[in-house]
């Protein structure tokens, strides 16, 4: 099976039964790292390993090491690992003293290919008044954006003061500016004169059959499908790319010592590209079925990431760049089930009259919001959305990078068959919540 593994050394015989159990990435056990917090949010010290329990597929397992974030030896952060021949990001190690390993990498990654940014400032604002809150310590930095290819910006620092200059810094006010949302925003605008023109000359109530009969709407209707064919093929092609390069980041990152964590800023994206013009087609003429969506999907590209994600316990805090956006929650996906794939074409989207469009590209936006929600909730992280202080979504991610509890467990399934294994962490007390990844898939690669 692939998964990031922990060995569990027991003494020599005749030794002490005392010292804790040496982790390390060796064997395969599944390592869990998990968070845990109470009512109102503030991370639970001092618990023990009986105060756990870890289900896969819902049968009990058998805790095998146990160890809070502050007592990870060395050699369980990852000493000794060699960073800088990643063929996306060639990232180099932060300056470090001898005797110390960063504890926790943290990677703020700026999604430009599929966020409008309406306030740059914003973002800007958040990163440098939390960064220039903090110190100097035993964590390191990494600040890249990632449109059409990757961006590093300030490559890993173990000093936030240098993190604000970038910032501030000229290059990364230029990078937000050279997003893909203009494109969008363009096509969306073209599209929907394409259907103004067509519903103009044609009455878009009425059934294909009786629309079809008008000699002026079989021109219209061509260079409407024409249109959202180019369109859906351009943004296939930039999706796979951007998450291809996402998934090469997530194994570069997994080369870093210490928790590793995303702070991802994104206004999301659909599985399905060109939904959002579709969407259009839907408001103007909801009898017309007759228009075809691009059957492509970016479905498997996504599972790859998580797939890496997770073996390389890798946490995505997705932030949604977008703000006070809707009053419905956006993380509604639920619980990720790998086993079923993502969700395919929607079915059931209630369809509405001429001049309705807005109303339907904003259940779209909310379908794109979902994925942030699905990488985070498959990895352990979190999804901030619906809110203006991107400060505490950052915050929450670092101190979570700190605050963990790292479990260990032996399947008792030893099945190597690829199958997607959920997997479920609980305490004792029912007032705390736990945060930890959703499962792991059981691979022999």
């Amino acid at each position: 099976m692939v998964v990031v593994a922990i060995a569990v050394c027991a003494a020599g015989e005749g030794a002490a039964q005392t010292e804790a159990p040496v982790i390390r990435a060796n064997v395969r056990e599944v390592l869990v790292p998990v968070v845990v917090t109470d009512h109102k949010g503030h991370h639970v010290d001092g618990l023990k390993e009986e105060d756990f329990n870890v289900l896969e597929d819902g049968t009990p397992q058998r805790i095998v090491a146990f160890r809070k974030a502050s007592d990870l030896t060395e050699s369980e952060l990852g000493g000794g690992v060699v960073i800088g021949t990643a063929p996306v990001l060639n990232l180099t190690p932060a300056a470090l003293p001898a005797e110390a390993l960063p504890r926790s990498t943290y990677l703020v990654l700026v999604d430009l290919l599929h966020s409008e940014f309406a306030d740059f400032g914003q973002v800007r604002r958040a990163l440098t008044k939390f960064f220039a809150g903090q110190a100097p310590g035993d964590s390191q930095y990494i600040l890249a954006t990632m449109g059409r290819g990757v961006q590093v910006v300030k490559d890993s620092t173990r000093d936030p003061a240098a993190l604000v200059e970038s910032v501030r810094g000229e290059s990364f006010a230029t990078m937000l500016g050279e997003g893909e949302s203009a494109t969008v925003r363009n096509d969306a605008a073209q599209f929907n004169r394409l259907a103004q023109d067509y519903c103009a000359a044609c009455d878009c109530s009425a059934y294909p059959a009786v629309r079809d009969q008008v000699p002026a709407c079989s021109g219209r209707k061509a260079a409407m499908q024409q249109f959202l064919n180019a369109s859906s093929e351009r943004t296939w092609a930039l999706t796979e790319n951007f998450l291809a390069t996402l998934d090469r980041l997530v194994s570069t990152l997994g080369t870093m010592p210490g928790s590793r964590t995303v702070l991802f800023l994104s206004d999301g994206w659909n599985d399905l590209p060109g939904r959002d013009l579709y969407t259009i087609l839907q408001a103007y003429g909801p009898k017309d079925q007759s228009f075809q969506l691009n059957p492509r999907s970016t479905g498997n590209r996504f599972l790859a990431v998580l797939h890496d994600a997770v073996r390389n316990n890798v946490k995505f805090y997705s932030l949604d760049s977008r703000g006070v956006y809707t009053q419905a929650s956006l993380a509604s996906a639920g619980d990720f089930d790998a086993s079923q794939g993502l969700n395919q074409a929607r079915a059931g989207r209630t369809s509405v009259t001429p001049g309705g469009e807005d109303s339907m590209l904003r259940a779209v936006a909310e379908e794109n919001g979902q994925i942030l929600a699905q990488l985070s909730r498959a990895t352990g992280g979190l999804f901030y959305h619906n809110s203006n202080d991107l400060e505490r979504g950052l915050r929450r991610a670092f101190d979570d990078g700190h605050a963990y509890y790292m479990l260990a467990y032996t399947p008792s399934n030893a099945a190597q068959d690829g199958s997607y294994r959920k997997i479920t962490v609980a305490v004792k007390n029912p007032k705390l919540t736990v945060l930890a990844k959703a499962g792991y898939w059981a691979s022999a690669n």
